[in-house]
């Protein structure tokens, strides 16, 4: 078995689940699930992106906005103040397009799940196609100022040939904006092979700094930004389980979070890339 980013011969077994096997690669640092599980992942789309999902989004709804949108939102201005065109490759229940139009993006986004696309259909007007995305979806341009995903890089089951695919609809002036679950993230760290990010069946990747830089490169693009981020709720929600005798006070926590963005070790990774200026 060879690595499916780097080509190593080096692969070990990281742990067996119930419906699945995680390998681990030493020479780019990833874990990843072998072709033949990671071919028949869109199979899981419906059994898990259901109706039940989109009630769950709806209660922690002040959450998506707040911890997700909100930021993502923050990242396209800091980047495109002039803002423009924006594709979003599996936009959920929509918060962060709404949050984009909002701002005055001319938005458009991709979604795999029929209930999702309802909702945001019903729910914002936005438009939405329906479908995992190909390079041969019918877009309505050529050229997008951004594309940005939002915890879909690591569903993706060739994310080389994913952003490879992805810099064909940007001009020198785009960028592609995304984040993906932390590979060396505290919530991993604590629950070790327990994790529920270790094991979500549809998490066919698991990135960490090294090995995104190296897939960003391999697909012709430039880091302009890869960073760490950890929010609040997330480390609170930990915190009795990383350390269950001590009370920490609202500064410790904001310490605690600071170290973690600090050291990449956030409960997410977030890139910002370009075409490669050669």
């Amino acid at each position: 078995m060879e690595c499916p980013i780097c080509g190593s011969k080096s692969i070990s077994t990281f742990f067996n689940y119930p419906r699945f096997t995680l390998k681990a690669c030493p020479d780019c640092d990833m874990l990843f699930q072998p072709e033949e599980s990671r071919s028949k992942s869109s199979d899981l789309i419906p059994e898990i992106y259901n109706e039940g999902w989109i009630r769950m989004r709806d209660q922690w709804i002040k959450s998506s906005y707040l911890d997700n949108a909100y930021f993502n939102t923050l990242m396209l201005q800091m980047y495109k103040p002039n803002k423009g065109k924006l594709l979003e490759i599996g936009s959920g229940t929509g918060e962060f397009l709404n949050m984009a139009r909002a701002a005055g993006w001319d938005t458009l986004g991709v979604e795999p799940s029929a209930a999702s696309c309802a909702y945001i259909a019903e729910k914002y007007q936005l438009p939405i196609i329906e479908g995992i995305w190909t390079p041969d979806l019918p877009l309505p341009t050529e050229t997008f100022d951004a594309v940005a995903f939002w915890h879909v890089f690591e569903h993706i089951p060739d994310p080389v040939s994913f952003l490879k695919q992805l810099s064909s609809l940007l001009t020198k002036e785009s960028y592609i904006f995304f984040s993906v679950p932390n590979r060396y993230s505290l919530r991993n760290e604590v629950f070790g092979i327990s994790s529920s990010l270790y094991t979500e069946a549809d998490h066919l990747f698991h990135h960490s700094e090294r090995s995104l830089r190296r897939i960003v490169e391999k697909a012709g693009l430039d880091v302009q930004a890869l960073f760490s981020k950890q929010t609040t709720a997330e480390l609170e929600r930990l915190l009795p389980h990383y350390r269950p005798n001590v009370s920490f006070t609202f500064a410790q926590t904001m310490e605690l979070l600071s170290q973690l963005q600090g050291e990449m070790r956030g409960h997410e990774l977030f890139c910002v890339a370009k075409k490669s200026a050669e």
